[in-house]
């Protein structure tokens, strides 16, 4: 393929996706039947850190997460399958066939249930994110900015995202970037990282050995869901 038809080959797969999801975003009444997901095996929240000694890391897998998509499955396959076939030409004579309402999402995560590879690490992580009184790490979905992009390469499918998002009993909204899979008509995969300041909510960064291992105040939250139909 020359350059020429590369570029036009380019052109019409940003256009293609831009009008695809320019439907998408309009939305409509919520369909009578929904798509309800929750998390399967393998979804995973994971804390990463470091300290003035090593990098850490706590892992949970305690998730509990639902999704509900305001259309039916078939029909969420359905737009699916035309995006990625570039078959559309239904769509321009009814583009209601594309739309329908954003979804619903919750995520929490027991604040118990995370694994760092040694007691004394979860206990300090535990007190740190004042787990008796906020035993829940909570992730609520509010919205998208823009609209979602589609690489045709890998297949993913990017979004600028915000939600609300509790630790340690303090509550706030972020923004990150989502990229989504479907791995199966039934299973769809969902990854997004989230770098922040323990202090930006309240937590005070650990400390262990009468201070003499001191974690750092920066931590990342990596998010990596699997979420399966349900019924």
């Amino acid at each position: 393929m020359n350059s020429t038809a590369k570029i036009l080959n380019s052109s019409f797969c940003v256009l293609r996706s831009a009008f695809i999801f320019s439907l998408l975003l309009i939305a409509l009444p919520t369909a009578a039947q929904a798509t309800r997901l929750a998390a399967g095996s393998g979804s995973a929240v994971v804390l990463d850190g470091s300290s003035n000694v090593k990098d850490w890391q706590c892992r949970g897998t305690s998730v509990d997460a639902l999704m509900v998509v305001p259309t039916s499955p078939s029909h969420l396959n359905a737009v699916i399958d035309r995006i990625e076939d570039g078959n559309i030409g239904v769509w321009m004579s009814n583009p209601s066939a594309a739309r329908f309402d954003p979804p619903d999402f919750r995520l929490r995560v027991p604040v118990s249930t995370f694994k760092c590879g040694n007691r004394v690490m979860e206990s300090d992580m535990r007190r740190a994110l004042k787990a008796e009184a906020n035993p829940h790490v909570e992730f609520a979905f509010r919205g998208m900015k823009g609209g979602i992009r589609h690489d045709v390469d890998t297949g993913l499918y990017h979004a600028d995202i915000t939600g609300d998002l509790s630790l340690a009993g303090v509550k706030r909204t972020i923004t990150l970037t989502l990229a989504a899979q479907r791995l199966s008509p039934t299973r769809f995969r969902f990854r997004a990282v989230l770098p922040l300041r323990m202090t930006d909510f309240g937590v005070t960064p650990p400390t262990a050995l009468f201070g003499a291992v001191k974690a750092r105040d920066e931590l990342t939250v990596r998010f990596d869901l699997t979420l399966e139909v349900q019924g």
